[in-house]
């Protein structure tokens, strides 16, 4: 085990603009096409492109994510099975937030949420559902059995089992969330937002994945749980200054920027719902939300880097480079994802 006297020096942090910053990672996105994914991992997109709308581009890009901030401890005869679990997830993470943003599928939601974590696991009935919705329904299930099979086969998973269980019944919880503040848009506030939302990137289930792989000393179990948790909740704030204005469109107002905006009085909870898109996106990008939300990043930021001498189970400045590295990856992709 690491001392903080070994570690490398506090990763400086971004001091130019924005935009700079995504200018900094589009050699990256360039790169992404010569990842060669498992094969486990091509045959469960190409089983997703037969129901679902999102390019090939998206895997790529959140595989190499998942590396970057995977956590350092993870043992190296380990980390491609953690890699593309992860991806599995994130394949299933997409199908279930598809579910939640489309108006008039909570009920479709609620089945599909069912089938995780089912006593019967395999064995149990597939949920009933419209004809037309059986191969998306049986795509979830058999990513979810996928991943519950690798996860199992993790050297520390019973001791983490409950862990895992709790976070990824957060995921879930962020999911509800998201259904109920569009449907009642009187609902969002800041701090909800910012205790559900980010959820919905699965870092914390991905680091308990990586303590499946490698568990740490129980004292610091705590300690680490906070950083991710910083590390997740920037993660989140990363992709909604990537995604929030292709969801002005859709009418999907789950995004801080939107929360915020409401908050500062841009505009009213009607007015989101009656505005023209082109109207919304001039006003919120001329009253500095995108600024405001990049702002609570960086001081996420500074906080992990406070706890850089509190965490002794593997070097910080490695999950603070992946952050970084996050957050450029997704104002470069603005557009793409």
């Amino acid at each position: 085990m690491q001392t903080a006297s070994h570690w490398n020096r506090y990763p400086e942090l971004p001091t130019t603009g924005h935009e700079n910053h995504a200018a900094a990672w589009r050699e990256t996105l360039d790169a992404l096409r010569s990842i060669q994914l498992p094969p486990l991992v091509e045959r469960s997109i190409a089983a997703y492109e037969e129901v679902g709308h999102r390019g090939a581009f998206l895997w790529r890009w959140c595989w190499r994510g998942v590396e970057e901030t995977c956590l350092p401890l993870v043992p190296a005869e380990w980390k491609e099975h953690l890699l593309t679990t992860k991806l599995l997830a994130i394949i299933l993470n997409v199908l279930l937030d598809d579910l939640a943003d489309q108006r008039g599928s909570e009920a479709l939601l609620e089945k599909a949420l069912s089938i995780p974590f089912h006593p019967q696991g395999r064995a149990a009935p597939a949920p009933e559902v419209p004809p037309e919705e059986r191969r998306y329904f049986a795509l979830i299930a058999d990513l979810w059995h996928a991943i519950e099979e690798r996860v199992r086969e993790l050297p520390h998973h019973q001791t983490y089992r409950a862990l895992y269980v709790f976070d990824y019944q957060q995921v879930f919880n962020s999911m509800r969330h998201s259904v109920l503040t569009r449907n009642w848009p009187a609902l969002h506030n800041l701090a909800e937002n910012r205790a559900y939302s980010p959820h919905n990137m699965n870092m914390m289930v991905f680091a308990t994945l990586d303590l499946m792989a490698a568990p740490v000393e129980p004292v610091e179990l705590g300690t680490l749980r906070e950083a991710v948790w910083y590390a997740q909740s920037m993660g989140q704030i990363a992709n909604m200054t990537a995604t929030w204005r292709r969801e002005v469109a859709a009418r999907d107002f789950a995004s801080r920027v939107f929360v915020q905006a409401l908050d500062a009085g841009v505009v009213t909870a009607e007015q989101l719902q009656s505005l023209p898109p082109e109207e919304l996106t001039s006003r919120i990008e001329s009253s500095g939300m995108e600024e405001r939300l990049l702002a609570e990043w960086r001081e996420q930021r500074q906080r992990l880097g406070v706890m850089m001498d509190r965490v002794r189970s593997f070097d910080m400045a490695h999950l603070i480079r992946g952050v970084d590295t996050l957050l450029g990856m997704h104002l470069a992709a603005r557009g793409f994802i």
